[in-house]
């Protein structure tokens, strides 16, 4: 578009721009797009200077994964491979195994290279299942040796924080500056919700009073109300807050560890199969009874 005034307001809405190298759906990496730019540095950089050059007055940050070792990769192909379940799952593991060196070395090309304002980091690899547990401890080394190195860049972390309690410590423990949320909103989107002065517990020396008991969570019965209502308010398609309802019912994504502490229980015995089988957000407020 050739109009200066139409360049100048293309952006006035816009706060910010992330770009997404950690999706591995194969829609995001045909393109080259989402997690393919994890193996290719050099365009990686390029979009991210480009937005830098082109819109300097607006913060450009990336969301990325662990990057996963290439040594590992190649021993995997070389085991003797049996078909138990063991060595399927250990097989599994060491396919996806992270490298810190490789994801310090990523970043720090974003960051020299690209521009980047700002880095989120999922704990996962590509290819790392999300029934097995994110790599917490090599996600911590690569946050703290980031931090040291570049304290001025913000540094976001996500991947299996299911409790207030945990990611609060993570982030004490390695000066994270923020934590992103994905299956566990879903699951209780009320795990946003913040302690106040005002709550008698706030004095209290448990170090786990915010995790899967908090006090600050709310029932899941009201947490998908309080959502049906807003998707009454905005007039949203039946369609994906079926989709929505849904996965806020199921764990089936979630680590399999920690399936025992993410109960579905609804006193209204509300079921995915009723949820699934409504064909209008009429039909979803009267499975969950909401007017």
């Amino acid at each position: 578009n050739n109009n200066n005034n139409n360049n100048n307001n293309s952006t006035e809405d816009v706060a910010s721009f992330d770009i997404n190298m950690g999706c591995p759906k194969k829609f995001s990496t045909a393109g080259g797009m989402g997690s393919a730019l994890l193996s290719d540095v050099d365009r990686a950089c390029r979009v991210l200077r480009t937005l830098r050059n082109h819109i300097p007055d607006k913060p450009v940050s990336a969301k990325i994964r662990l990057l996963s070792s290439t040594a590992a990769n190649s021993s995997t192909n070389n085991n003797n491979l049996n078909n138990n379940s063991t060595n399927r799952r250990n097989k599994s593991l060491s396919a996806v195994a992270p490298d810190v060196t490789k994801t310090l070395d990523f970043i720090q090309a974003l960051i020299e290279r690209g521009g980047a304002n700002a880095i989120a980091i999922h704990g996962r690899t590509v290819g790392h299942d999300s029934t097995l547990p994110a790599a917490w401890d090599a996600l911590q080394e690569v946050v703290i040796q980031t931090k040291t190195k570049y304290p001025h860049i913000p540094i976001l972390v996500n991947g299996d924080f299911y409790t207030r309690q945990e990611f609060t410590d993570y982030l004490a423990q390695t000066k994270a500056d923020g934590v992103l949320l994905g299956r566990p909103a879903l699951y209780n989107t009320s795990i946003f919700r913040k302690p106040t002065i005002t709550h008698n517990y706030c004095d209290t020396d448990d170090t786990s009073l915010f995790g899967h008991n908090s006090p600050l969570l709310l029932n899941k019965t009201r947490v998908i109300q309080e959502y049906l209502r807003e998707a009454v308010r905005y007039d949203y398609h039946y369609k994906n807050i079926k989709y929505v309802l849904c996965e806020m019912m199921s764990s089936g994504r979630s680590p399999t560890p920690r399936l025992s502490y993410l109960p579905h229980i609804y006193p209204g015995k509300q079921t995915i199969n009723q949820v699934a089988s409504s064909q209008s957000l009429e039909a979803l407020c009267r499975v969950w009874d909401v007017e």
